[in-house]
C-alpha cells in the first residue's frame, strides 16, 4: 500500500483597505535550497514568510493559507474585521477582540487574538488551521508544517518536462512553469506499457499526465505533488462530462472545451474499474476520461481519436 499524502499549505496576508487579498505574492524556494528559519512550508517548499513568536504563542500570517485554499481574503477599515469568503464557506474574525467564527457557528475564541504588525500584516494564532479549518500544525524549532488530510485525487494533463533537480520536475504546462515533486511514494508508469518506472526514466520533453491532490495551493509557480506520474508519449488525455453518445463517436465538455472523440472496434471502452465495458453501458452526464490521438482536427467541435476511454458508468439522479 502506497501512504497516505498530506498537503501542506501556508498562511500569509497585508492588509490595505478594502480589498481582495492580491498583495505582492512572495517568491518560493524549494526546502534544501534554504538554510533560514521561523519558515513556514508548503508541499516541500519553503516561502520566504516567517511565523511569529509572542511569549510562548505561535503566529502565522494569514493571507497564503487563505488563498491557497481558495478563499477571498477581505479586510473592513470600518471595525477592523477580516473575512473569507469561498462558495458558501463563510470565516470571520475580529483583530480587536479574541472573536472568530466559521459560517452560521456562534463564535469561538482561540489561545489568542488576532492582531496587525506594525507592517500592516495581520497574524493568527496557531490553533486558527485546528479548530477553523480543520488542518494539523507540526511545529519544529525552525519551522511550521501546516497539513490537511487528502482524499480526493485531480489529473493534470499537459506537463512538458524541462528539467529534472533532485526529487522535482521542472515543467512547462499551458504556456507557464510548473513545478511537480516527487517522493518514493510516487507511482510512475508509462501509457501502454505495464511495470513500475522510476524518475530516472523521465525525460526532457516527455509529455506527463499527473494524478495529484485536489486541494491545490495558490502560489506560483503552482506545485503539483505527484501521487501517480504517466507518461504519455505520442498519446493526449482530457477527461470531462459526457453530453452525447453515438454509434461511433462521443462528444465530451472537457475544461478545454466540448470535444468529439471518434472510436472504433479498437478503442477500448472501460469502466471505473478497467474492465472492459459495451457502448451501451454509457451515460449521458457521466464523467469520461479519454487517452486519444495527439491529432485533433480545427473544426467545430474539433475532433480526435479515442484509444481508450474510462467512463464512469453510475446511474445519475
Amino acid at each position: 500500500m502506497k501512504q497516505i499524502w498530506t498537503l501542506f499549505l501556508v498562511l500569509g496576508l497585508s492588509l490595505s483597505g478594502l480589498s481582495f487579498a492580491d498583495n505582492e505574492s512572495v517568491p518560493a524556494k524549494m526546502v534544501e535550497e534554504t538554510g533560514e528559519e521561523d519558515v513556514i512550508v508548503i508541499q516541500n517548499v519553503s516561502l520566504e514568510n516567517s511565523f511569529e513568536e509572542r511569549g510562548k504563542a505561535i503566529y502565522l500570517p494569514l493571507k497564503a493559507v487563505s488563498e491557497a485554499l481558495g478563499y477571498q481574503v477581505l479586510w473592513y477599515p470600518e471595525d477592523k474585521h477580516v473575512e473569507l469568503v469561498k462558495g458558501a464557506q463563510f470565516i470571520s474574525l475580529k483583530t480587536t477582540e479574541n472573536w472568530f467564527s466559521y459560517s452560521k457557528m456562534a463564535p469561538v475564541a482561540l489561545s489568542e487574538s488576532a492582531y496587525i504588525s506594525e507592517e500592516g500584516r495581520t497574524y493568527v494564532p496557531i490553533d486558527f488551521i485546528d479548530t477553523l479549518l480543520n488542518g494539523t500544525t507540526i511545529v519544529s524549532d525552525d519551522k511550521v508544517e501546516i497539513y490537511f488530510p487528502l482524499e480526493d485525487q485531480a489529473k493534470t494533463a499537459g506537463f512538458v518536462v524541462q528539467s529534472i533537480d533532485g526529487q522535482h520536475i521542472y515543467a512547462e504546462l499551458n504556456g507557464g512553469e510548473a513545478y511537480i515533486n516527487v517522493d518514493e511514494n510516487t507511482i510512475i508508469g508509462r501509457y501502454g506499457e505495464a511495470g513500475d518506472l522510476s524518475l530516472a526514466d523521465i525525460q526532457v520533453g516527455d509529455r506527463l499526465l499527473v494524478t495529484h491532490p485536489s486541494i491545490m495551493t495558490m502560489i506560483y509557480p503552482p506545485q503539483y505533488v505527484a501521487f501517480n506520474i504517466e507518461i504519455l508519449g505520442q498519446t493526449d488525455y482530457h477527461e470531462g462530462t459526457i453530453e452525447s453518445i453515438e454509434e461511433n463517436d462521443i462528444l465530451v465538455n472537457t475544461a478545454s472545451g466540448v470535444i468529439r472523440f471518434n472510436l472504433d472496434q479498437e478503442t477500448a471502452v472501460l469502466g471505473m474499474d478497467e474492465n472492459t465495458i459495451t457502448m451501451e453501458a454509457l451515460r449521458v452526464g457521466n464523467h469520461a476520461s479519454v487517452y486519444h490521438s495527439m491529432a485533433m482536427t480545427r473544426s467545430l467541435p474539433p475532433q480526435s481519436y479515442a484509444f481508450k476511454i474510462i467512463a464512469d458508468t453510475a446511474i445519475q439522479e
